[in-house]
């Protein structure tokens, strides 16, 4: 029997909702909530989404070649995580992992894995925090990713030009006095899966320091360091970008996983509380609480 990918996002019921808004809006991205279902692609080509300018990217390697040269280049990613495993680092990288797995986001493989690609995990330093990524690349995985799309986020200068043309929609009276703030979505790829067929297609290969042994791991959700995974985790940004601008009219903006909110300061209070119950209502994790969790104000840091 298949194992089903985990999704935290997703009873059932909270799919039907996002169908419904699909439906309503008629949203372009017609398979979104189909892939949420059943997991996400993350080697060939990706699903078209219709909601990113057409751009033909052709993978470098096909899936095929990829599982027949997967051994010696396993054993290449083998050599690299034991030799990485005795540093600073790696404890920091392994402990991180451990998280993950009592999450449910990865679990332990206690078979070969040779028949799958393996990907090399390491922790990168980010200011305060030190942020675990799975590099693909050394796998062969993400050169397999086709895209017929050109992936598109927003910017500084789209934040811009809903404040210039707010102002200029003003005309000659006196402009109401405008707060911004970010909502910073939590773990944002661990909350959906991919699918069966990419699940067995590919490993993690991290290294617990204190037995100085290799550990395969499987991989539920979207994994950060996957060509594909951004492919998928951009079509969710999208979408929720696009009901929160469309049904609730909500001037904002999505860089990845960060949504910038711009209000007047009458009309602050709701249009923080209908982003929260959007994201709410469809089951997305996001910051209540801590550093990340900001406030409307005329001063506010944004992607």
């Amino acid at each position: 029997m298949k194992r089903q990918p985990i999704y935290v996002v997703c009873s059932k019921g909270r799919l039907a909702l996002w169908q419904e808004m699909v439906d309503f809006f008629d949203y372009p991205d017609k398979r979104l909530v189909s892939d949420i279902l059943h997991g996400f692609p993350i080697t060939g080509w990706m699903p078209d989404s219709n909601v990113f300018p057409k751009e033909v990217k052709e993978p470098s390697l096909d899936v095929g070649t990829l599982e027949s040269l997967s051994k010696g280049m396993n054993a290449h990613v083998k050599a690299k995580v034991l030799a990485a495993g005795s540093n600073e680092m790696a404890a920091i990288t392994w402990a991180e992992t451990s998280k993950e797995l009592e999450e449910g986001w990865m679990e332990v493989d206690k078979g070969l894995g040779d028949n799958a690609a393996w990907a090399m995990r390491f922790g990168l330093q980010q200011k305060e925090k030190v942020r675990v990524i799975d590099d693909f690349s050394i796998a062969g995985v993400n050169q397999t990713t086709g895209m017929n799309e050109r992936l598109k986020i927003f910017g500084i200068d789209d934040i811009a030009a809903l404040l210039a043309h707010s102002l200029d929609s003003n005309g000659d009276k006196q402009h109401p006095k405008m707060l911004g703030k970010t909502i910073d979505l939590r773990s944002a790829y661990k909350q959906f899966g991919i699918c069966t067929e990419d699940r067995q297609r590919i490993r993690v290969a991290t290294c617990e320091p204190s037995a100085s042994e290799l550990i395969l791991l499987m991989v539920n959700s979207l994994p950060f360091g996957a060509t594909g995974s951004v492919a998928a985790f951009l079509r969710i940004s999208m979408f929720l970008w696009y009901v929160g601008m469309a049904g609730l009219k909500l001037a904002w903006t999505a860089f990845y996983d960060d949504y910038t909110l711009i209000s007047r300061e009458d009309c602050a209070k709701n249009a923080s509380w209908a982003a929260e119950c959007l994201f709410d209502m469809l089951g997305v994790l996001f910051a209540k609480e801590g550093k990340k969790a900001t406030q409307f104000d005329t001063r506010f840091n944004a992607s």
